[in-house]
């Protein structure tokens, strides 16, 4: 296997698999895996909803931004990233500079049913109901995801279908 890229940024909406698929590839691909969102909670020693309410959610993008920029110094590392990294345009250059971003897509529909019930997610649990906070969040940040550079649709594909399906881009096929 023919592995081109120093790392893989795994980047998408919340409830698209970036975290199993980010792993996934890690054992496939023998990069080394990391989650964004994790290596912050160990950190700041708060659970994300716990920084978002006592630090707010300009101290989790500081926190954020640091690990990627302490992340993209490694090579052959399989990175799934939080759903609003893609927000600044800084984290962008540097995923850009030192990998490939593949972004995982899936409908609302899909990604409402992924994430009924799911009370971790602080920007999905504020203010109006789940369902319309996804839909407000996708319409805002498509012009961030767009930034990808590829897509992959999740909906209707399983954890290792997705996995494969990012090793045949990173592999040039």
């Amino acid at each position: 296997m023919r592995l081109i890229y120093n790392n893989i940024y795994i980047v998408g909406f919340m409830g698209t698999g970036k975290t199993s698929v980010a792993r996934a590839l890690s054992d496939k691909c023998g990069y080394n895996f990391i989650d964004l969102d994790e290596a912050i909670v160990n950190i700041a020693d708060m659970t994300i909803p716990e920084i978002f309410s006592k630090l707010g959610e300009s101290e989790f993008r500081k926190l954020e931004k640091t690990v990627l920029l302490d992340v993209s110094a490694k090579k052959h590392m399989a990175v799934s990233c939080g759903g609003g990294i893609m927000l600044s345009a800084e984290n962008i250059a540097v995923m850009k500079s030192s990998g490939i971003m593949i972004r995982l897509n899936a409908s609302a529909t899909t990604l409402y049913k992924r994430l009924d019930g799911c009370r971790n997610r602080p920007l999905l649990m504020s203010g109006a109901s789940p369902q319309e906070n996804i839909n407000r969040l996708i319409a805002e940040r498509e012009i961030y995801y767009s930034k990808a550079d590829y897509t992959i649709i999740t909906d209707d594909l399983s954890i290792d279908e997705v996995a494969c399906e990012v090793i045949k881009i990173i592999n040039g096929k």
